[in-house]
């Protein structure tokens, strides 16, 4: 189930950030302030084989933040990359707060949540190390999106008493925890929209610092072996996030963009996608349909890079080229696992990386 990634050491702490990365972060940047709030639409709360995994991942953090709460009562602080609109921080302080030290109002609100998210239930042990949460996003749109979901569920006194900061910034460059044991988090292949493999690196790294050498990092992302049965699906019926992919043809009508008529699951193969053409202000125009070309598809399956007509990037990577990312960033304190091992259904597309130098998550996890 877990492949050791042992045997080099790790590179250096201080690494300097090419030109390059800067430049690609800024045009990503662009790209994540203006389709904000569809991602969370039409992606975190929307593509049920995406919230296949989230609920995937949800569960396993938790499961673990608890454990580790009962065997060690000291304080724990949470740090997410990349945590857009900060659904597993919602999850984390919901499971830390009681509904009687609410406002009537909030309460309700709360109770709500934890009808539809049980692991956001009240746990003792995690409410006594539960210490600061810190989420980190490049995207303005985005953390407005996290402020607006603590808020929907009863929770905005984690903004007001900044026991949860929203920091607008960088997750190559993650800030230092309190004193306790940091665990550093980027979830739902967040490595994979991160400028490439200098930027996957650049992120391994910010990661190991900022979990030193007693905390935990965690990363979890899809991987291209599944790029067939689960990432084209994905891609292709959320259009409207960041665009067409490169291995769709068929002509858009001026003026237009293409939305998806339907959401394909995993392991649905379609060559013809039906689209509705739509203009700026989301009214129908028409329809249509895409349709697939074998060569990028075959090309796209092998290397999980993944680009659209507008010019944008994101990854999944094979597992080989992560195990070796892991290996030389992370060296003895990193490995990899097919979570698929835990979860054949909702672990079969992703890889969850570690950052593990006191060894007890590979305990914990066997």
């Amino acid at each position: 189930m877990a492949l050791p990634t042992s045997g080099a050491a790790p590179r250096e702490k201080n690494f300097p950030m090419k030109v390059d990365l800067e430049a690609r972060q800024k045009d990503d940047q662009i790209v994540w302030e203006d389709c904000a709030q569809t991602y969370e639409e039409q992606v975190v709360e929307g593509h049920p084989d995406i919230r296949s995994a989230e609920s995937l991942e949800e569960e396993w953090l938790g499961h673990l933040l608890r454990k580790r709460s009962w065997q060690r009562p000291e304080q724990i602080h949470v740090v997410e990359a990349g945590c857009g609109s900060a659904r597993v921080l919602a999850q984390l302080a919901a499971a830390a707060t009681q509904t009687e030290d609410l406002e009537p109002t909030d309460r309700k609100l709360l109770q709500a949540y934890r009808r539809l998210r049980p692991e956001g239930a009240f746990h003792s042990a995690w409410a006594q190390t539960c210490g600061k949460m810190v989420g980190v996003d490049f995207s303005r749109s985005m953390l407005a999106l996290a402020e607006e979901r603590f808020s929907r569920i009863g929770l905005s006194r984690w903004i007001q008493s900044r026991r949860l900061q929203l920091i607008h910034g960088s997750a190559f460059q993650l800030p230092p925890t309190a004193p306790g044991q940091p665990w550093v988090i980027c979830l739902l292949n967040s490595i994979g929209v991160m400028q490439g493999e200098e930027g996957a690196r650049a992120l391994l790294r910010s990661v190991r610092q900022a979990a030193g050498a007693s905390g935990v990092g965690f990363i979890s992302a899809y991987r291209a072996e599944a790029m067939e049965t689960h990432g084209l699906n994905q891609y292709e019926s959320t259009l409207e996030v960041a665009g067409i992919p490169d291995w769709l043809e068929g002509d858009v009508p001026t003026g237009c963009r293409a939305r998806a008529r339907q959401s394909p699951r995993a392991g649905e193969a379609q060559e013809v996608l039906p689209v509705d053409w739509v203009d700026e202000s989301g009214a129908l125009t028409g329809q249509g349909e895409l349709r697939r070309q074998p060569d990028r598809v075959r090309q796209v399956c092998l290397t999980g890079q993944v680009r659209t007509r507008s010019g944008y990037q994101s990854r999944w990577y094979p597992w080989s080229q992560m195990a070796q990312l892991v290996r030389e960033e992370w060296g003895e304190a990193g490995w990899q696992i097919s979570p698929g091992g835990l979860d054949r259904l909702r672990g079969r597309p992703l890889q969850w990386l570690w950052f593990d130098p006191t060894g007890w998550i590979r305990e914990s996890l066997g």
